[in-house]
């Protein structure tokens, strides 16, 4: 017997790309506590620039997790200098 759970997570798996990502934000919406618009972000949302902010426990959540990687040769930075050179 399937519980409700299971039909809705089913129900997701049809789902287009588009609609996952709506389901994201309604669910960060519901499980993170509110936080503030502040004015910039509100101006952003009435200009049509931004759709939503973005949530700050969402934001730190992908910070701890993100592991830079390495890569050869010289830094972008030096390169520049030694360009301008």
């Amino acid at each position: 017997m399937a519980t409700q759970l299971d039909e809705v997570l089913r129900g997701i798996d049809e789902l287009t790309s588009d609609e996952k990502r709506h389901v994201r934000r309604v669910l960060d919406r519901l499980l993170d506590p509110p936080f503030e618009i502040t004015p910039t972000q509100r101006g952003l949302m009435e200009a049509g620039l931004l759709e939503e902010p973005a949530n700050p426990s969402a934001c730190r959540d992908f910070h701890r997790r993100h592991k830079p990687i390495k890569l050869g040769g010289k830094p972008v930075s030096e390169q520049v200098l030694e360009e301008r050179r």
